[in-house]
């Protein structure tokens, strides 16, 4: 590794002295260099402060009480970097940074953390060459935000910012979620009605989840186990409830729950984390699926064949025996594959949707509303009890913005269908949320309220620009039997690639086993737009 950058004569000891764990850590990350005027360095240490331009004002003979505060709007601080220039071309690129520098106007910093950033350099640059760092040079410069004006964005550009949104909505609810969690369990010495009905509500949580994914595929079983086994083991309150250790792991249990359903899709290479066994293996979309005897020949990354198949070619999904070659189908890259061998000797694979974790999020919400309600009947500090039932009820319905975040549709209903089932959700909370506020919850649940109306909010803005792209369902009367690509053709027109889209989904939504003899009737077909 270090010779591929000249460092195969640097010691260990040399580069040590450049920072603590610099030969173990910097150097396995130079894959994921940083850039500064088009000269490409690895940053050691990056610091940036940010918040508003605050005065405050305080008047004579008055007491701090009657101080006046007069606000200048947010401002950015300097970025501070520390970076290291490494390789044998290490003077070359150090003195084009410093001509860079040197140059007026904006600079381009493609940041391993904040991304592509136009900056201008504040103060001077300091490089360091030593004697003992050999091939390397440090240096330290501060540099301040200064972006291009807005620019218009496109669909895409528009569909990105309202996602983003969404997401940053669903975090500002559990953050509410959870302290409104850390409130309800703050004193110093809690009940022992309070706790009990804090074991209760976990362990029924534990078994709402236990028994929704019980059936599911493989990968959700798999991504929720840990959670489970955490919440089977419970809370153990302490004697004397002094640092809120207790509330972050009731809140680590709740939370965990559904959030590792949603880590299933969002995040297959986390979430895939079981080790191959008997049962099945995981494997991370987009990779191949190991080959079988008997199979064809295979070349490229490609997908197993079965007995019979003909040659595969790229990345392809299995083919059935009997099949001639197949390229060009892979497996969607928001999904986790599990697969496993059958009986019959074929490979078998799950996949998980969007959709699949939305309809498990929204039964686990509406069980743990109802198991919440029957633990405060029977428990004196009910209106705690509710208070932390519809926390946890927040905790899912945060994590039903990634799984629709995660969705892909083929038409607009679809979409429309998905997001008002999820709004409905979120109504159903707030619904809970104003019973509990009702039943005089012991804290104020207000800010829980808004963080789930923004989250609707938020949601319904995305969802017209989801909607909004997508193509809509067209009824065709067909008079007589027909060939299903003429019709399709008729709907597309001459652009062929929307032809075969329309083709494909048509086979599939009417069932047709025979689409060059469409029987009479009516058939559904994709009306594509200009966007789609």
């Amino acid at each position: 590794m270090l010779d591929s950058f000249g460092l195969g004569g640097l010691a260990g000891s040399e580069i040590a002295q450049l920072g603590s764990g610099l030969a173990g850590g910097l150097f396995s990350r130079l894959t994921q260099q940083s850039y500064l005027a088009g000269v490409s360095f690895s940053i050691i240490d990056s610091s940036e402060g940010a918040g508003r331009r605050i005065k405050r004002i305080l008047f004579p003979d008055l007491p701090p009480e009657k101080q006046l505060f007069q606000d200048f709007g947010a401002i950015d601080t300097t970025i501070t970097i520390t970076g290291v220039i490494v390789g044998d071309d290490y003077v070359i690129r150090s003195k084009r940074m410093r001509k860079a520098l040197m140059k007026p106007g904006k600079k381009t910093l493609i940041h391993p953390w904040w991304g592509q950033l136009k900056v201008r350099p504040v103060s001077l640059a300091s490089f360091k060459f030593h004697q003992g760092q050999i091939r390397c040079t440090s240096f330290e410069v501060q540099v301040v935000r200064d972006p291009d004006p807005p620019r218009k964005k496109g669909l895409l550009g528009r569909i990105n910012d309202t996602v983003n949104n969404v997401l940053e909505k669903a975090d500002e609810l559990m953050d509410e979620a959870e302290s409104a969690i850390s409130l309800v369990l703050s004193a110093a010495s809690l009940p022992l009605s309070l706790v009990s009905g804090v074991n209760s509500l976990i362990s029924q949580c534990e078994g709402i989840w236990d028994s929704l994914t019980a059936s599911a595929p493989e990968p959700i079983k798999s991504a929720i186990a840990p959670a489970l086994a955490a919440a089977s083991n419970g809370v153990v309150a302490p004697r004397q409830n002094n640092n809120g250790s207790y509330a972050q792991n009731v809140v680590s249990v709740l939370a965990t729950l559904p959030a590792s359903l949603t880590e299933a899709i969002t995040q297959p290479n986390q979430s895939v984390i079981a080790l191959p066994s008997q049962s099945g293996t995981f494997l991370q979309s987009g990779t191949a699926l190991p080959s079988q005897s008997g199979n064809g020949s295979q070349s490229g990354n490609t997908q197993p064949s079965q007995p019979g198949n003909g040659s595969q070619s790229g990345n392809t999904q299995p083919s059935q025996p009997g099949n001639g070659a197949q390229s060009g189908a892979s497996f969607p890259s928001n999904t986790a594959l599990f697969y496993q061998i059958g009986a019959d000797g074929q490979i078998e694979t799950e996949s998980v949707t969007g959709q699949t974790i939305a309809a498990l999020l929204i039964a686990g919400a509406r069980e743990t509303g109802r198991v919440t309600e029957a633990i405060a009947e029977s428990n004196p500090l009910s209106s705690d009890i509710l208070a932390l039932g519809v926390a946890a009820q927040a905790f899912v319905v945060s994590q039903l913005a990634a799984a629709w975040a995660a969705m892909e549709f083929t038409n607009n209903q679809e979409a429309e269908e998905q997001l008002l089932v999820i709004k409905e959700m979120c109504d159903s909370l707030l619904t809970a949320l104003e019973t509990a506020i009702t039943a005089k919850a012991p804290i104020s649940l207000g800010r829980v309220f808004s963080a789930v109306q923004s989250l609707k909010t938020g949601l319904t803005v995305d969802g017209n620009a989801r909607i909004g792209s997508l193509p809509q369902i067209k009824t065709v009367p067909v008079a007589a039997r027909s060939s299903l690509w003429s019709l399709c053709y008729a709907v597309g027109g001459d652009d062929t690639s929307q032809v075969e889209s329309i083709f494909n989904d048509a086979v599939l939504r009417n069932g047709l086993s025979h689409p060059g003899l469409t029987p009479s009737g009516t058939l559904e077909l994709l009306e594509m737009n200009n966007d789609s």
